[in-house]
């Protein structure tokens, strides 16, 4: 029977390192705050492996900051950081783009396709982690077909499923439009062309940048407003 996706079981590191992740995104945690691994772990009923593993994996993507002696605090982000790490992104994917092209078949055509319909649908469904799935997936995807092993590692290195999220989250355009924005990208790749379709990846990610920044700005003046009150 066709029609249905796999279902994947996240692993506790996983769903620790998510729990984390989504208290940052969120605002939970605050910038500056320090985040104790005791604590995090009493109130999930885990050890202090998986937290601890999470929170190196977090600083890795630049969520988080450690201290010798002092113990791991969460980054105020800066819209320079976040300008820097989609700039990069970029500037990896049209890379990417444009070596991959060059390989793509019919079946690959069709995957990507399958994924921005998955994209579209957990998006209409409110599902913001399944369409960061979706939309990951996407990326990753290209970026394998490339056939460049330390472009791909270094892509990996920028943890950009964590950015996605990120983008989801903040970005004021509804969830839907982000999905479908990957509908000309699969287009631009059609075309066969590495410069027309790395261009269509490049300005697909950079367009972002913007929205995502302004957002960061915006819970930087509240957290300013907050701390003045």
């Amino acid at each position: 029977m066709e029609g249905f996706g796999r279902v994947r079981q996240r692993s506790l590191r996983e769903v620790v390192h998510d729990s984390i992740r989504d208290a940052i995104v969120k605002g939970s945690l605050r910038p500056g705050e320090r985040i104790v691994e005791s604590r995090i772990a009493k109130s999930m009923g885990v050890s202090q492996a998986p937290v601890r593993e999470a929170i190196r994996e977090l600083e890795q993507a630049g969520l988080v900051v450690s201290y010798p002696n002092r113990g791991a605090f969460v980054r105020q982000l800066t819209p320079r950081d976040i300008r820097e790490i989609y700039s990069l992104r970029a500037v990896l994917e049209r890379f990417a783009v444009e070596l991959a092209v060059k390989e793509l078949k019919e079946a690959d055509f069709e995957r990507l396709e399958q994924l921005v319909a998955e994209m579209i649908a957990h998006a209409k469904a409110s599902d913001t982690e399944a369409f960061v799935e979706s939309d990951y997936a996407f990326h990753d995807f290209i970026c394998q077909k490339s056939g460049h092993a330390l472009l791909y590692k270094t892509w990996k290195g920028i943890s950009p499923w964590n950015w996605t999220f990120v983008t989801a989250l903040w970005d004021s355009r509804p969830t839907v439009e982000l999905a479908e924005r990957h509908v000309a990208v699969v287009e631009a790749l059609k075309s066969l062309d590495p410069k027309v379709a790395g261009e269509a990846m490049y300005r697909h990610i950079l367009d972002l940048v913007d929205d995502v920044a302004h957002a960061l700005e915006a819970q930087l003046a509240a957290g300013q407003r907050r701390s003045g009150a």
